[in-house]
């Protein structure tokens, strides 16, 4: 593991600078910070930072790490102070892609199966305690077969602290959200709807867990809370607190030493560069976990009694004894000392269920897909021509009213059948979530067909590169009042 070079290494103001960069990355604060030429002139003596371009793309691994605990001398748990070793709960990588000018993230849930030195399932997210940045960094290049150029690790208090300099974030809450665990010091009570949430809130939005998709839900508010940044970083308002931000992000970020400052400038112009349908975000395809139903065979002690002689039968011997003796004889044989008792063990072949483990299963081929043509830019246009509806897994998603509703849903999904589309949920959402076509894998030339096959124009219905709904979908559509306003109307032109 490399860490950011310390103090003595490097002149202070620049460590100040650099770490306020890296965090911007690793909240997705990394569609950057517009930073002032009069900033990086009079404290970096750089001529012109904006000369700075990024070339060719980058990949970057960006991990926040959890609270740790050390056992006290009383034998009670206390808090340890960012040493990063903790869990990593938030797994995100990156690409900075320059010949495609968009920035790719795609979320690793953090109950992502792998095996440990090839043998022992486990969590992905506890690579680091276990090894650090690098294995974990490791562990992504080997299930991707791809190389990262880069790691940040980023300390969750240190979020929290930052977020509270910067004033804020507005966020569309998109339920009702209620958790509370004392050991970590976890109080999460938030209200749906929009509203500014503190550092500490925001911590706890970021985390929550706890409803029916689990890690998958959490992710999916993860990628709302990214936008939200994006929003905030437009804010003029934010230069001012440079110097609060600075202080903040001390000691809240760890990378590696191959992360130039000058890496930095160039990664900054370029995310601030783009524009907003210029980002992509996915989730790892997989699926959850089920209890395993498993059969083993074990060995169990048997206690079996015999003879110490065999027994002779001497039914047809005219010279054994008589017939009503004989089974005096065989009474006393029973109870004679002369038994024998001897332990054996038995073969029994026993059905029952594995320990369950809630994991999150990767989906190699989905996953093979997906990097290719995200990462890799290895897309054959054969494949775009080939696209087929049969192939497309769609999940609806309303959140209008009843009425308008039922009949736009009615609609809708004669649509997508019609069109040979699978539909594998239909459910009601919240009101605040964002309506659109979710791209859930990467996969906009689908949504694209998608929309064609509906006969809906760009201006009817924005397509979001994000996650929403069953994580088993590859489109997910959130359907609000103007869009079944406008498939009703369609529906009596015909």
């Amino acid at each position: 593991m490399n860490p950011l070079p310390n103090k003595e290494q490097k002149p202070k103001k620049r460590i100040f600078i650099i770490k306020l960069i890296l965090l911007s990355f690793t909240l997705l604060i990394s569609f950057g910070f517009t930073y002032s030429h009069y900033y990086y002139k009079n404290s970096l003596n750089i001529p012109n930072p904006l000369n700075y371009n990024l070339q060719k793309p980058v990949i970057i691994m960006v991990a926040g790490t959890d609270q740790e605990y050390k056992t006290s001398k009383y034998g009670y748990a206390v808090k340890v102070k960012n040493t990063f070793h903790g869990r990593t709960d938030t797994i995100i990588l990156f690409k900075f892609d320059p010949i495609n000018k968009r920035i790719v993230a795609l979320n690793i849930p953090r109950d992502t199966r792998v095996f440990i030195n090839g043998k022992s399932p486990d969590k992905i997210n506890s690579i680091n305690v276990l090894g650090g940045p690098t294995a974990l960094r490791n562990s992504l290049e080997r299930l991707f077969d791809l190389k990262i150029d880069h790691f940040i690790l980023v300390d969750t208090k240190g979020v929290e602290k930052i977020i509270d300099e910067a004033g804020g974030i507005a966020v569309d809450i998109p339920k009702r959200m209620v958790y509370r665990d004392k050991t970590d010091g976890l109080n999460i009570n938030l209200e749906a709807g929009r509203q500014t949430l503190t550092g500490k809130q925001a911590v706890g939005f970021l985390r929550f867990r706890h409803d029916n998709l689990g890690d998958i839900g959490r992710i999916q508010r993860q990628q709302i809370f990214l936008r939200a940044i994006k929003q905030k970083l437009a804010d003029p308002s934010l230069y001012a607190r440079i110097p609060q931000l600075i202080k903040a992000s001390l000691d809240s970020v760890l990378t590696d030493s191959n992360l130039t400052f000058i890496d930095l400038i160039k990664l900054s112009n370029f995310t601030k560069s783009l524009p907003e349908n210029s980002h992509i975000f996915a989730t790892l395809p997989g699926d959850f976990s089920m209890p395993e139903t498993q059969t083993k065979v074990i060995y169990e002690e048997v206690t079996i009694s015999k003879p110490a002689t065999p027994t002779v039968d001497n039914t047809n011997n005219p010279y054994s004894a008589k017939t009503e003796d004989k089974a005096t004889n065989q009474a006393e044989n029973e109870t004679s000392p002369e038994t024998v008792k001897s332990v054996q063990l038995r073969p029994k072949v026993i059905t029952y269920t594995a320990p369950f483990v809630s994991y999150w299963l990767p989906n190699e081929a989905e996953i093979e897909k997906l990097i290719n043509k995200l990462f890799k830019n290895e897309t054959i246009e054969a494949e775009l021509e080939n696209i087929s509806a049969k192939n497309i897994k769609v999940a609806i998603e309303s959140i209008c009213q009843k009425q308008k509703g039922r009949q736009a849903l009615r609609i809708l999904t004669n649509r997508l059948s019609k069109a040979g589309f699978e539909i594998i949920d239909i459910s009601t959402a919240n009101k605040f979530e964002k309506a659109g076509i979710y791209a859930q894998k990467g996969n906009l030339e689908e949504t694209d067909f998608l929309r064609d096959k509906l006969n809906l124009e760009k201006s009817d219905i924005d397509i979001l590169a994000g996650s929403a709904g069953s994580p088993l979908a590859d489109i997910t559509i959130v359907l609000d009042s103007d869009l079944a306003d406008k498939l009703i109307s369609l529906e009596k032109e015909i």
